[in-house]
Formats: structure tokens, C-alpha cells, sequence
């Protein structure tokens, strides 16, 4: 069972997983929380390698664009994510970063399993369910009907430029369903994204047409 949620409330660290504690949720308690070593550069190249489509124009609908910056990763946003993460409650936060003064833009991706097993996220998968709302998306402002592909304009937004990400596999206590293992993927962007009435980015065709008068 995979759902997934999205809010934009407007160099690599090594954070292993810690065991045994509890979520905020007292009821509930984490089988793994953090990231591992292999899961960072595994997450900056996928949504690196989804913005450079962009750039390419090899994404089905979507228009060429440009200015796309490459994402790098940062420790405080990973920490803000992750913070969310430990909450083991599929819900957005209003986490705002004073670097920017305003809210960040947040995706989260919840899935459901029977079995736990450690050192087991798919992150992968997480995020290619992000990016798949390109085919809600129209190219032009974001305006009403975001919430059909505010995730996919959140990660390929050109002027962010950092992220962070936190994860938890927690038992749900929902041993009747079959499916009592919740993971839950959180990602922290920024500078913040999915403003009303701008494009995410630049078309490729204007940039070069306003070089040329």
C-alpha cells in the first residue's frame, strides 16, 4: 500500500540508523530511523539525473527548460526531515528555515509492508512516485490543482538548489491488516519552490529568444 503527500509550506554526513527508540507517537515504536551512507548520493543522483531531463527535454510532456541548478545535500534540512520523519506520522509539518524565512517545500511517501527487514528502504521507489505527477502537470504557473503535482514541481523547481531527507520504518499496530510495517520518506527542499503563479522554471526556446534581441 503506497500513498504519498505533498507541501511546500511555501559534503555528505553520515547518519546511520539508531534502533530501539520510540516514535513521537509512544504507542508506536521504530524498527530503523535514519538514513544510510548509501541511501545520500543514491538520492541527490535520482533527483539530479530527473532535472537534468528537464534540461534535456526527454521528459514525456514536458517542455525543455533551463537554469536548473544541481542539487547538493544539507545537513539541516536532512535534520528537519528527519525530525518528521521520527514523528512516524504520515502528516505535514510547517517547518520554516531561516535562511529563507519561510516555510520549506516538503514531500512525503508513505508505504505498508508485512515484513520488516533492516538496511531495506526504497528510496527508488519513493521518489519515482514523486516525479511520476509530471503527467498532471501542464507547464505554466502553479496555480489551483497543485496538489495533483506539487511533489514533481518541488524537485525539479530550478532555483532550489539544496535538500534533505529523512526516513523511518516503524510497526503501525495494525497487525489485522497483513501489513503492520510503515515506512515513511521525507524530503526537505530549499530555497523553496511551488510559488503561486511563477513556472517552475525557465523554457529553454524563451532563454535563447531573449539572447537573441
Amino acid at each position: 500500500m503506497l500513498s504519498i503527500k505533498f507541501l511546500c509550506v511555501g559534503i555528505i554526513s553520515m547518519m546511520l540508523f539508531q534502533n530501539g527508540e520510540s516514535c513521537t507517537d509512544p504507542e508506536l515504536e521504530f524498527y530503523e530511523n535514519g538514513l544510510h551512507h548509501k541511501d545520500i548520493p543514491k538520492i541527490l543522483h535520482q533527483h539530479n539525473q530527473y532535472r537534468q531531463a528537464i534540461m534535456d527535454g526527454t521528459v514525456p510532456g514536458q517542455p525543455k527548460g533551463i537554469g536548473l541548478k544541481h542539487l547538493k545535500w544539507d545537513d539541516k534540512l536532512a535534520k528537519s526531515a528527519q525530525e518528521i520523519a521520527d514523528k512516524c506520522i504520515f502528516e505535514h509539518s510547517n517547518y520554516v528555515d531561516e535562511r529563507w524565512r519561510h516555510k520549506v517545500c516538503e514531500n512525503l511517501h508513505h508505504s505498508s509492508k508485512a515484513f520488516f527487514a533492516p538496511n531495506n528502504s526504497n528510496w527508488t521507489k519513493a521518489i519515482e512516485s514523486w516525479f511520476s505527477e509530471h503527467i498532471y502537470f501542464r507547464y505554466g504557473p502553479i496555480g489551483p490543482g497543485y496538489d495533483k503535482y506539487g511533489h514533481y514541481t518541488a524537485m525539479i523547481w530550478a532555483d532550489t538548489e539544496l535538500i534533505g531527507c529523512g526516513y523511518a520504518a516503524y510497526d503501525n499496530n495494525q497487525e489485522d491488516t497483513g501489513l503492520d510495517v510503515s515506512e515513511l520518506y521525507v524530503c526537505h527542499y530549499g530555497p523553496p519552490g511551488n510559488y503561486y503563479h511563477r513556472p517552475p522554471y525557465q523554457l529553454a526556446q524563451e532563454f535563447y529568444a531573449e539572447q537573441s534581441l
